[in-house]
């Protein structure tokens, strides 16, 4: 399994990455549409892929730093919840282009993800 220290060094990356995109999501939309033309929107724009970037290291940290069967099962469910979003995102883009449902925002894939993996992670407990 997993060690305490790499534990704890995951929850704070997560905690701190989590507190970052949400910052800067909240910061994007009290910002507005109309600004994100300039350089200060542009920027914003650039600034949210950072913590998504931090998280999925720390997760491959943390999942190099276990034993082999707490690697196949993290990396199983990481696996599993990217395919479950990729999946959600594929169909709302075809019902967005054929079926006029109201456009998703593609910044929500993130969230998705884990809350795909949340709930993955309390059925994936094989390594098969």
């Amino acid at each position: 399994m997993f060690s305490d220290a790499a534990n704890r060094r995951y929850t704070l990356w997560t905690a701190a990455c989590w507190a970052l995109f949400l910052g800067l999501t909240a910061t994007a939309s009290n910002l507005g549409p109309a600004n994100f033309g300039s350089v200060p929107g542009s920027v914003l724009a650039l600034a949210i892929a950072v913590p998504v970037g931090v998280h999925v290291v720390a997760t491959l940290k943390l999942i190099n730093s276990g034993d082999e069967f707490a690697r196949a099962i993290t990396s199983k469910r990481f696996i599993v919840a990217w395919g479950i979003s990729t999946a959600a995102f594929c169909m709302w883009g075809f019902l967005e282009q054929y079926a006029a449902t109201p456009p998703a925002p593609a910044w929500a894939i993130y969230p998705l993800f884990w809350l795909a993996f949340a709930f993955v992670s309390m059925f994936v407990h094989s390594s098969r």
